[in-house]
């Protein structure tokens, strides 16, 4: 149990205590139209407009006359792909996805463009789990995936824009109590000599089975299809950690979904399942056939925080740094001793929407002879 409460904690970021942070404090919003915004000062764009009435959570008291508030419902930030494990179709676009790389950067939205301004307002630890909200959108260079604004996520609103005195504690969940209940019962015997006790069948939280996606995903599970109960499973997390949920109840939904994510991993499907993955490969544009090519000698150099799939990128660069190909190595196949050296790879080349250069899956590396 122990290792499990650690795996949780570090695997996404969430080492924290379910009590009230005293720091959080609602308020209602005395001004229509106020301004939200991206930073902490007029300077920074404006994402959204708030009316008079509606209630905030402030997080803290900034020195520029400005509050930290958590972003309002229906607010929305947006990541890098590059920065994203390999994403799965979901109901609407929508996906739960750990995040690929260490430090990853979110911007905050604005509700009226289908982009990120240019503000960051928080930075994500490697694995944490985000919600997408729709398809990735190409901007300039790079992809993005607007999400739900993650925790630590922030927004900013000027002090006079609310209600002084309508600033109020944010009241505490309910305390859980562990039941007293022994997971044994004990039956007496006709000797009045006490028997072997019977285990009690244990029963999960009321909060996991009334969940609209629990069964399906217990389903899914029990019918050996990881990668969908995988994907629920995720969803129902999201949801339990919005509802600040029992720490029992998400510990508990997070070890099955690690489970039937170490399953997909190993390739387990379905007895009845075709041989084809049951998830769609990401699109991509061939160049030329689909058989392996060895590509022009170039050095090979590793991309700093830049992942597909999960994999860390490489670029192959020509004599002048101009980058030709980038890379990452198919199963079994690492180019990290390769790493500032002169080589040549086999792979087939794709153009990937989230790369601005051809992409090749190197089945082979070898030191260039010239």
């Amino acid at each position: 149990m122990r290792f499990a409460l650690a795996l949780f904690a570090a695997g996404l970021g969430l080492a924290c205590s379910y009590s009230a942070d005293p720091a959080k404090r609602t308020a209602t919003v005395e001004i229509d139209g106020v301004e939200v915004r991206a930073g902490h000062a007029l300077g920074f764009p404006a994402v959204r407009q708030l009316h008079k009435g509606d209630t905030v959570i402030v997080l803290r008291e900034e020195e520029t006359g400005f509050y930290a508030i958590q972003p309002p419902a229906g607010s929305v930030s947006w990541i890098k792909q590059i920065h994203l494990a390999k994403i799965g179709p979901g109901e609407g676009g929508k996906a739960n996805v750990p995040v690929a790389v260490e430090g990853a950067e979110v911007l905050a939205g604005n509700e009226k463009e289908n982009k990120p301004t240019n503000r960051i307002t928080t930075r994500l630890p490697k694995g944490t789990v985000v919600e997408t909200l729709g398809p990735a959108v190409r901007i300039e260079n790079a992809s993005w995936y607007p999400i739900v604004p993650p925790e630590g996520d922030l927004r900013w609103i000027p002090k006079g824009a609310l209600r002084s005195a309508s600033l109020r504690a944010l009241a505490p969940p309910p305390p859980y109590g562990r039941p007293d209940k022994s997971p044994f019962t004990v039956l007496p015997g006709n000797n009045s000599k006490t028997e072997l006790a019977t285990p009690v069948v244990a029963t999960l939280p009321r909060v996991l089975t009334d969940h609209r996606l629990w069964s399906q995903a217990s389903q899914a599970e029990q019918s050996k299809d990881y990668a969908t109960a995988r994907s629920l499973y995720a969803r129902i997390y999201q949801d339990l950690w919005d509802q600040k949920a029992e720490r029992d109840s998400i510990v508990i939904c997070y070890n099955r979904y690690s489970r039937c994510d170490e399953a997909v991993k190993k390739g387990d499907r379905p007895s009845s399942a075709p041989s084809e993955s049951r998830t769609p490969a990401t699109p991509t544009t061939r160049t030329g056939t689909d058989a392996a090519k060895w590509s022009n000698p170039g050095y090979l150099n590793e991309v700093q925080r830049v992942f597909v799939d999960g994999q860390q990128v490489y670029s192959l660069q020509d004599d002048r740094n101009n980058v030709l190909f980038y890379l990452t190595g198919v199963s079994g196949v690492s180019l990290k001793s390769y790493n500032g050296k002169r080589v040549q790879v086999l792979g087939i080349t794709a153009q990937r929407p989230e790369l601005y250069r051809p992409h090749i899956a190197v089945e082979r590396v070898e030191l260039a002879k010239n």
